[in-house]
């Protein structure tokens, strides 16, 4: 059946090819709708029992993980090639799920599931799939009981730019640290912390987004919009102008209205809608009254809110449906959710994408992106079939709340547009070989001569973020030079000027940023510079967290930059100009002030000190990371000084933190910086409190006594965090059980039937009768209870069958009926 079978894309070849060869970890950096988990699959069905005798397969959600497990194909073909003979990776079993199991669908719980599966030897013939939490979870309660040697089995992580949460990070680095492989898919190159994906001496495979839409694997034309909300005056909160919380109620009619009038204008595209999280039931009113409004105007409408398993199961089955229907057989026109419509909802014939708020975090957009962003059908309408939309409803009232909004809202902000500009214009640029060697010859840089063949195809390379912005703000400095002596800035003129003041900066990336930035200007040069480029890498101001760090001392000047010289210029920049413009209600001049005025400062331990002090005269308590806004310093506050101690951030040097610098400094001992611990200090409090109470202790037993201040949940976190020379992934509990043998009901160790069987006989022996659940402590055990036992029983636990309770177990093995 042709259903039981799917063809790669080229590209896709060439990636499994390319990482099947590669040695080491990889990076797969891909965009939304490029078919990341069929590659998954297929990496798997190649190398399972081959390279790898394991493979671990986590997703951020279940029906990511789903996806894995259940699918409509057996075999994976490649793409026909005259006088090629065309591979197919077939599953070893007729049935889809055979290759990939859901750890959840064994019977068993996923955490022991998953530990089982790397304990056993040999080479598997299938691949488990979880979900992220699960392997939080494992974290948590399995860690010692995972494999010391994990050399030979690999972990793909899809979605890993959550790799920064505390859970998964542990579990990468322990997974590095035992000789595991890792194979990373992502649509973002950046965590949700700001830091890259890629790990160190990690093998990167990147495709951008321009690349996938001028192959015509999605739509080749991306639209954006900033639809700013309210009126002058309006108090609006960060949260809700991010779209983490419900905009005022006096917005409601205005934001219904406002996404109504867009979903009609744009053609009645398929949309999903995302709107903000609300308490007590608010979001329900607001998504009620979107139905009703859209119904109105002939829509069908999924209800993708919700947290009940009811709720979740309506959404999941209407997806599913959608999978294999048509734009003209869709059930549905528009899908309304809250986070549960980012990652994992391929919607395939969605082409429009709205957003209540602007996202705190460029990697949610890149996600919401994605959603619009599939290969459309030929029956969907001419007008979109090439076409997709991301429209942002952004509360702001009218412009006039940014003076309200933190300097990172405000930095956001202008990231986010800069972002969007990116794309909309960058969609209509490929760069060519025949257009890179127009460049050359106008710029007579090179000759024509195959010696040049590497730098030509280092030129093609995207360039490192950090090296563009250098080059950005040098070819920037070079034209403002070459207008201030009556000169006409050409293209051979900047790029000389440009390599006279900066010639550390390589040439090919001066030529070539050069030639972007003055193609598009509306001067003759600009004309002649548009002849020989016609298209252009959609990453021409490609600003990011690692660009955004590089920069953040010329901040203001780059944004001076933008305003006076280029935005008038530059077609990618004018669409910044309109994003801005739409956010800031024409507040333009005042926003890029804004923005220059808080170019942070250097910082020394001197002025740390001095606020400091102030701060301890006027509170009577020396500050803390959770302290706030620095008085003395209102565009500084201390979580902030924490971070740049610790980075070594502005002129700082960087392993210090304000704990370090204040218990240095001036004697202030905090539990952060207080001296090492290590397990025999701690055993030794523990046999001490033993022994004056009878008990052993508890992280909420308070002060330590004879240890100068420490307590018992300090001892705790650090046992957990790692902190104060302790190793970590620990607890005063765990502590407690391997140190002294102290009963752990977080870590109960399995039972079995035979072992039932014969604590049962033991107790009728000795007491003439069987037992119940009431029958207290079991003879002979550390701790176990007849009620305990009951309760495994009834839900399953401990490796027990579920059985609904000890009477049943009764009943079973031993024929005693169950009243």
């Amino acid at each position: 059946m042709a259903s039981n079978r799917k063809t790669l894309r080229p590209y896709q070849v060439r990636l499994v090819t390319d990482v099947g060869r590669a040695a080491g970890d990889v990076l797969v950096e891909q965009p939304t709708g490029s078919g990341k988990t069929v590659q998954i699959v297929t990496l798997v069905a190649m190398h399972l029992g081959r390279r790898f005798s394991h493979a671990v397969i986590s997703a951020p959600q279940e029906q990511i993980e789903q996806g894995f497990v259940e699918r409509d194909y057996r075999a994976i073909d490649f793409p026909e090639h005259r006088g090629v003979a065309v591979p197919s990776i077939q599953a070893p079993n007729t049935k889809p799920h055979h290759l990939i199991k859901g750890a959840r669908d064994t019977g068993f719980g996923t955490v022991k599931r998953v530990i089982e599966y790397l304990r056993q030897t040999g080479n598997q013939d299938h691949a488990f799939a979880c979900t992220h939490a699960a392997l939080n979870l494992l974290i948590r309660k399995g860690l010692e009981r995972l494999p010391e040697d994990l050399s030979g089995k690999a972990l793909f992580i899809d979605e890993a730019h959550h790799a920064s949460a505390d859970g998964l990070s542990r579990i990468v680095a322990l997974w590095r640290e035992r000789g595991g492989q890792l194979f990373f898919f992502t649509a973002t190159p950046y965590r949700g912390d700001g830091r890259p994906v890629r790990l160190d001496n990690m093998r990167s495979f990147r495709r951008s987004l321009a690349e996938h839409m001028a192959e015509g694997f999605a739509p080749r034309h991306l639209e954006s919009e900033i639809v700013a909300l309210g009126q002058p005056g309006d108090a609006i909160t960060p949260g809700q102008f991010t779209g983490e919380e419900a905009p005022p109620s006096s917005y409601t009619d205005g934001l219904v209205a406002a996404i109504v009038r867009r979903w009609l204008d744009d053609g009645r595209p398929k949309t999903i809608i995302r709107v903000p999280p609300m308490r007590g039931g608010k979001s329900g009113e607001l998504v009620a009254r979107l139905t009703r409004a859209l119904a109105s105007e002939g829509a069908r409408v999924l209800d993708a809110t919700g947290t009940g398993a009811a709720d979740k199961k309506r959404f999941l089955t209407g997806l599913q449906d959608e999978n294999d229907r048509t734009h003209a057989t869709s059930a549905f026109d528009v899908m309304v959710g809250i986070q549960r419509v980012l990652e994992g909802t391929d919607w395939p014939v969605c082409s429009a994408a709205y957003c209540v708020g602007m996202p705190g975090s460029l990697n949610t957009v890149v996600q919401f992106l994605g959603r619009a962003m599939r290969l459309k059908g030929d029956d969907y309408p001419a007008e979109q079939r090439d076409r997709a939309r991301l429209v942002f409803f952004v509360p702001c009232g009218g412009g006039s709340a940014l003076a309200d909004l933190s300097i990172d809202h405000s930095r956001h902000a202008l990231l986010t547009c800069c972002f969007l500009a990116d794309h909309e214009v960058g969609q209509e640029w490929i760069v060519t070989q025949e257009v890179r060697r127009g460049i050359e010859a106008a710029l007579g840089s090179r000759d024509e001569n195959p010696a040049t063949a590497d730098a030509e195809n280092e030129a093609d390379e995207p360039l490192d973020p950090e090296t563009r912005a250098e080059v950005e703000l040098a070819i920037a400095g070079a034209r403002e030079q070459i207008a201030g002596t009556g000169g006409e800035p050409t293209l051979g003129a900047v790029v000389e000027a440009t390599a006279k003041s900066r010639p550390d900066l390589p040439e090919a990336a001066v030529q070539r940023v050069a030639a972007e930035i003055l193609a598009a200007q509306t001067t003759n040069v600009g004309v002649a510079a548009r002849e020989t480029i016609r298209q252009e890498v959609a990453r021409r101001l490609r600003i990011d967290p690692k660009v955004k760090q590089a920069m953040t001392e010329a901040f203001a000047v780059v944004l001076e930059e933008f305003r006076n010289a280029t935005l008038r210029d530059s077609a990618v920049l004018a669409s910044v100009g309109r994003q801005v413009h739409g956010v800031t209600g024409g507040q333009m001049r005042e926003f890029a002030q804004r923005l220059r005025d808080a170019v942070p400062r250097p910082l020394t331990e001197e002025m740390i000190l001095g606020w400091a002090d102030a701060h301890h005269e006027r509170t009577g308590e020396w500050p803390k990371v959770p302290s706030g806004t620095i008085e003395n310093a209102p565009d500084e506050n201390w979580s902030k000084v924490n971070a740049a101690l610790y980075q070594g951030l502005r002129g700082l040097p960087g392993g210090s933190s304000l704990a370090s610098v204040l218990f240095e400094r001036r004697g202030v001992r905090t539990w952060a910086s207080a001296s090492e611990l290590n397990a025999r200090q701690i055993g030794q409090w523990v046999a001490e409190h033993f022994g004056r109470t009878g008990e052993y202790p508890s992280r909420e037993a308070g002060e330590i006594v004879g240890s100068d201040g420490e307590t018992w949940s300090r001892i705790d976190a650090a046992l957990k965090m790692g902190l104060r020379g302790l190793p970590g992934g620990s607890s005063l509990t765990r502590f407690l059980e391997e140190e002294f043998s102290v009963r752990n009901r977080m870590n109960l160790p399995d039972l079995t039937v035979e072992m039932m069987r014969g604590w049962v006989s033991a107790y009728f022996a000795a007491n003439g009768q069987y037992p119940t659940y009431l029958s207290g402590e079991i003879v002979g055990t550390k701790g176990e209870t007849w009620g305990g036992v009951d309760a495994s029983l009834k839900v399953g636990k401990r490796s027990l069958p579920a059985v609904s309770s000890l009477a049943a177990f009764l009943q079973i093995e031993f024929g005693i009926k169950n009243i």
